[in-house]
């Protein structure tokens, strides 16, 4: 089985653009459909996914375990194709393994978008009281694990600390558990009275006002709902060239106060 994957038109296609052999390997498993063709042969948000993958896969360690254990968080927020209940099989990443424990949660202080022609959502901070975001909220039994998985998000994410440019920056915010995963009985679940809070990491993008009127908008908050319902969405009237978007200098963690 694995010398025909990697016999494939479309595992040379990628061996070709330098990726490492057992990379190419594990990722391409899961798009058995595309084996007959090359990488440039395939649906543009496919080929994105998959060059996506192995990019991460070969960029680096960015956050020494060390640093990660030091700070109290054991929890990160996902809103977008990293939502544990992306589809049937997890997140589109495969950050959530069966050893992941995960809620349904949300976070305030970001409103959702995405951008024309990209497949996946991005938040950004907001002043609106009324902002709420929803998604899962993704936590692993163990600490190494945990630091292992908050290392693959950064990959994923384009985010190494201490850089000012990258893809996404990340935070430090208060999730409000909205439901459990289903394996908890019903007198342990949180109330509107007794809701559950817990502190966990959220990646997101600034972007002006002006960037952002270019881009779908969730005003639920919910992107998986609203994407495959395609209702409560709000796109951009005209498609306009966007301007070079000033860099976002404030790169580092900062913790977010849901009340503001």
């Amino acid at each position: 089985q694995s010398l025909e994957i990697m016999d494939s038109k479309l595992a040379k296609s990628l061996l070709s653009l330098s990726f490492e052999r057992e990379d190419v390997r594990e990722v391409i498993y899961d798009y058995r459909d595309s084996y007959g063709k090359e990488i440039s042969q395939i649906p543009q948000e496919t080929s994105m996914e998959i060059i996506g993958r192995l990019t991460a896969l070969a960029q680096p360690v960015n956050e020494p375990e060390k640093d990660i254990l030091a700070r109290p968080v054991r929890a990160i927020f996902s809103y977008g194709t990293l939502r544990a209940d992306y589809s049937k099989e997890g997140d589109k990443w495969k950050v959530v393994d069966s050893s992941c424990k995960w809620k349904r949660a949300s976070v305030t202080g970001y409103e959702l978008f995405q951008e024309p022609k990209l497949f996946y959502p991005f938040c950004s901070t907001t002043e609106k009281k009324e902002a709420k975001v929803f998604g899962t909220l993704l936590t692993w039994p163990e600490d190494h694990l945990f630091a292992k998985k908050l290392q693959m998000c950064n990959r994923i994410e384009g985010y190494e600390p201490g850089r000012k440019h990258g893809l996404y920056k990340r935070a430090v915010v208060e999730a409000t558990v909205v439901a459990e995963d289903g394996n908890q009985s019903q007198s342990s679940r949180p109330t509107e009275e007794n809701p559950e809070t817990i502190m966990a990491y959220i990646y997101f993008q600034e972007k002006s006002q002006e960037q952002k009127e270019k881009c779908t908008a969730f005003p639920n908050g919910d992107w998986l709902q609203s994407k495959d319902s395609n209702e409560d969405v709000h796109r951009p009237s005209s498609a306009v060239d966007s301007k070079s978007s000033k860099e976002y200098d404030k790169n580092t963690e900062t913790t977010i106060d849901p009340k503001k």
